[in-house]
């Protein structure tokens, strides 16, 4: 890890921290469900991973950054600490799993140097996993998958996924064209699957994986 790596990587964590105490702030002062400031805290740290090719080289400082919030999370959940993220009243690994799959984006980003295959997986994770859990909850008496998931659920992350996808690839090539409309919707597809089919927030490390994997597949690039 460089000098230059310090600076951003210290303002990644104190923004962390202080994404944390604001969610735990609302949560208590606002009375808002802790499902809620979760998903807001998981949108908001996962569009500020999208950051991490402007800011660093290596993986090193991503890989200690990662390594932070996981212990964040662990030692708040067992000193029974921030109720905005874990007091959701269901068993998940997802705030555990979460860093791993940023970490593991950056780290084949690193190697690659394929922007696509980074910045697709980290904008559906952003965006797509949590609107399927707000509208799914929405959705909660229509459930029709075993592990309890929602169609409506499914529905908002398909149509999310897409969106994102397609929106990242035009910005990226600059351009807008059938290949990446279909490679979109392949890739929504997909991951929608994988999600509807993750137990216990484990979708937040497969469906990045399943959507780098369709792009591998679809040759975006």
């Amino acid at each position: 890890m460089m000098s230059h790596d310090i600076l951003p990587l210290v303002l990644y964590a104190a923004a962390f921290l202080a994404l944390l105490a604001g969610g735990e702030l609302v949560f208590r002062l606002a009375k808002i469900k802790a499902e809620y400031t979760r998903k807001a805290i998981h949108v908001l740290s996962a569009l500020a991973a999208l950051g991490f090719p402007a800011f660093f080289v290596s993986h090193l400082p991503v890989l200690v950054l990662c390594v932070f919030f996981s212990l964040v999370i662990i030692l708040s959940k067992s000193a029974g600490l921030l109720q905005s993220v874990h007091d959701v009243g269901r068993q998940s690994v997802g705030g555990y799993l979460f860093p791993v799959s940023l970490y593991g984006q950056f780290l084949l980003y690193t190697f690659l140097k394929i922007p696509d295959l980074f910045y697709a997986p980290v904008a559906v994770l952003a965006i797509s996993d949590p609107a399927a859990g707000i509208i799914g909850m929405e959705w909660a008496r229509r459930r029709s998958f075993p592990n309890g998931k929602s169609v409506g659920g499914s529905l908002a992350f398909l149509l999310t996924s897409f969106a994102a996808v397609l929106i990242t690839l035009a910005i990226i090539h600059r351009a807008l064209t059938v290949q990446y409309a279909i490679a979109s919707l392949v890739v929504a597809l997909v991951s929608a699957i994988v999600e509807a089919l993750s137990p216990f927030g484990s979708d937040n490390l497969l469906v990045p994986v399943a959507v780098f994997l369709t792009l591998v597949v679809c040759h975006t690039g």
